[in-house]
């Protein structure tokens, strides 16, 4: 303890100064000035001792004049490994005059909290440079004062640790350069912190941000508001690393505000580097995007809705991935429209959106799994548009739209098509057999069946391809308007320089014309030949057609049946690279079967699916198959008798297919 009410003089810890006092440069216990008088306390030790004295516990300071270093050349550090405590009085770090002492320089490193009750902390008072590293947590009460009033360089840390929790009822004033370290997380509640200096949120660091006005940039509109107030205008600046976490924990809604990156994280930085997250106090709170921001990172949703908006969109790159813990519920997602950029990398995109606080999330893929297209989707739990306007016709037959959602899905960039994945509530599900997925049709402003080509009853959710006349999409009930046509195959076969195309069918309904499409990338097609169709027959009947300049190096092909009444649907696509023979390699057997089916394969790729199609187009039956399998056994002994379609999906494979007829016993 320090308490000399008579001291007028410098007293130094070493030959420093016109006074000193010999002591270690170890202390043990707190340690506590009470008043230095009229004079100051230097710390500092000469240049015979270590540059650094420890304090092995806590510092407290009441009143009196404390410096660490004023009056010794070369750089001098006070190391505290408890909290420092700041009740009255004034703590300068650096004091020195350059002009007799040029190198001096004075630091101060704090392993527990900075508590500033009372009194004033000056980083520095001189040219001379001066820091303060915390680990700990910082309060500043009414009535203290941080700051630096001299002209040398005033640098704050907020050292790599544990959380720790920032307050300020106080003052803090002059240009001290702010930086939070990698590794080092700061909750800043609702606090601020000012100064006419600067700001760095370092790669690695983490920002609990509380204020309803987020954090904000130098010169911007809202410069003045939010937890960051250093240095409002230029040249000050305010640096938020793409590579930080930014975690949204308010108590109240939220902006995020204009500081938050445009870009966080970099698709070459380390996996994850770069977070956004929602962790307010209630569900009920909302973070609104205060600007667009695109995240390569990782987005973790807690509690709190994020609110995404055309003007100020979140969009996820393909390298963006969902917080394991927090992926989205309804707890936490997205609310307004959202993008994600696709390609390769995944098998699956989710959307974790709702609306008016209700979970509804979403999963593309794309058709093409080497292509590359961005989609942006909205869920709106709303009566659906046109929700009376339901196409009564052939497989787009829908007989009802189904629950309290609807999807709007764009393709905002690329020219790959996507596949839905719509999660459903078998509990209030009228009949699976029928479920589907219904597409607003652009052209003929009508909804319209697309079609299941996956159904999953262990996770709850179905796929469809989504063509791009398509806005809106949601779950339905199918008609039971039976195909007018029952396609048994479709093969391409390659005949020197030819193509040879056949096709037969079982029965056909009033059907009109057999048109040939034909692509290079098996995604845009366009017509090639066109074949007149028997109208109506219930025999099997046999078609052909050729190809006399195929593409190179691969062609694909697909069928388009078209009814009388204009009506159409299309084949899976087969595809022939160069060289003779079939262009797929897929068979049945028994054909008729009973109960158990064998489906022999081509070879079958990570991914591949065997799907069984009834009369009505729909899936009832599906199977995952292993990599490199050559054949799958499916017990189909359930099935009604009757005609079905077994095709074979498979990742940048042409779908191939063939006709089934299940037997009686």
């Amino acid at each position: 303890t320090w308490n000399c009410l008579t001291q007028t003089s410098v007293f130094a810890f070493g030959p420093l100064g016109t006074e000193s006092i010999n002591v270690a440069t170890v202390a043990t216990g707190d340690m506590r000035v009470m008043s230095t008088g009229t004079g100051t306390l230097q710390l500092a030790t000469s240049a015979r001792r270590s540059n650094v004295i420890y304090l092995s516990a806590g510092y407290e300071q009441f009143g009196g004049r404390v410096t660490v270093n004023a009056r010794a050349n070369g750089p001098r550090t006070v190391d505290v490994a408890n909290d420092f405590v700041l009740r009255g009085g004034t703590f300068a770090v650096s004091s020195a005059s350059l002009s007799l002492f040029p190198s001096a320089t004075g630091g101060l490193r704090i392993a527990g909290d900075l508590n500033l009750r009372g009194g004033i902390l000056n980083i520095t008072e001189t040219p001379a440079p001066g820091s303060i590293s915390v680990t700990g947590g910082v309060a500043l009460a009414e009535g203290a004062t941080l700051r630096a009033s001299g002209t040398g360089t005033a640098t704050f840390n907020f050292a790599q640790g544990p959380t720790r929790l920032y307050s300020n009822l106080g003052t803090v004033a002059g240009p001290i350069l702010f930086s939070v370290n990698g590794g080092s997380t700061v909750d800043f509640g609702i606090y601020a912190l000012f100064g006419t200096g600067t700001f760095t949120l370092s790669d690695g660091g983490v920002a609990k941000i509380g204020s309803p006005d987020g954090i904000t940039a130098v010169g911007a509109p809202d410069a003045q508001l939010g937890n960051i107030r250093v240095g409002t205008v230029s040249p000050f600046q305010r640096t938020y690393s793409p590579l930080a976490t930014y975690l949204y924990t308010g108590t109240q809604s939220q902006r995020t505000g204009s500081g938050l990156p445009l870009e966080i994280g970099t698709t070459s930085a380390t996996l994850n580097a770069g977070v956004l997250g929602i962790s307010t106090s209630s569900a009920a709170n909302s973070v609104t995007l205060s600007r667009p921001a695109r995240l390569h990172g990782e987005l973790m949703l807690e509690l709190g809705q994020l609110i995404s908006s055309p003007m100020a969109m979140l969009t996820l790159s393909t390298s963006a991935v969902l917080n394991p813990t927090f992926p989205g519920s309804a707890d936490s997602h997205v609310e307004g429209v959202m993008a994600r950029e696709m390609d390769e990398t995944k098998a699956l995109y989710e959307y974790p959106i709702g609306d008016n606080g209700d979970y509804r999330p979403l999963a593309l893929r794309l058709t093409n799994p080497l292509g590359t297209a961005t989609y942006q989707v909205e869920a709106r739990r709303e009566p659906a548009p046109n929700s009376t306007s339901l196409s009564s016709q052939g497989s787009t037959n829908v007989a009802e739209l189904l629950g309290d959602t609807h999807w709007l899905v764009a393709r905002a960039v690329g020219t790959t098509t996507a596949i839905l994945r719509i999660p459903y509530d078998p509990a209030i599900t009228p009949d699976l057999n029928l479920l589907t997925i219904a597409g607003y049709n652009t052209l003929t402003a009508r909804w319209e069946n697309l079609g299941l080509i996956a159904r999953n009853q262990t996770d709850n959710w179905v796929e469809a391809e989504f063509p791009t006349q398509y806005s809106m999409a949601m779950l339905a009930r199918a008609g039971v308007d039976p195909l007018p046509v029952e396609l048994i195959r479709f093969a391409a076969t390659r005949r020197a320089s030819t193509v040879e195309l056949t096709w037969a069918t079982a029965s056909e309904q009033n059907s009109a014309w057999f048109v040939i499409e034909r692509s290079a990338n098996g995604t845009e097609f366009a017509d090639q030949a066109r074949v007149a169709a028997a109208g109506n027959s219930a025999k099997e009947l046999r078609y052909a057609a050729t190809d006399a300049n195929p593409l190179a190096p691969t062609s694909y092909y697909r069928l388009r049946q078209i009814d009388q009444d204009g009506r159409f649907t299309h084949s899976d696509i087969v595809a022939v690279r160069g060289g003779a023979g079939p262009a797929t390699a897929l068979s049945l057997y028994p054909n008729p079967a009973i109960d158990v089916l064998t489906v022999q394969l081509p070879a079958a790729a990570a991914g591949t699916t065997v799907r069984v199609v009834n009369a009505l187009g729909q899936v009832v039956l599906t199977r995952t198959v292993e990599a490199a399998a050559s054949q799958c056994v499916l017990n189909i002994a359930t099935l009604p008798r009757g005609s079905y379609r077994v095709t074979v999906l498979a990742p940048g494979q042409p779908t191939v297919s063939q006709r089934l007829v299940k037997a009686a016993e």
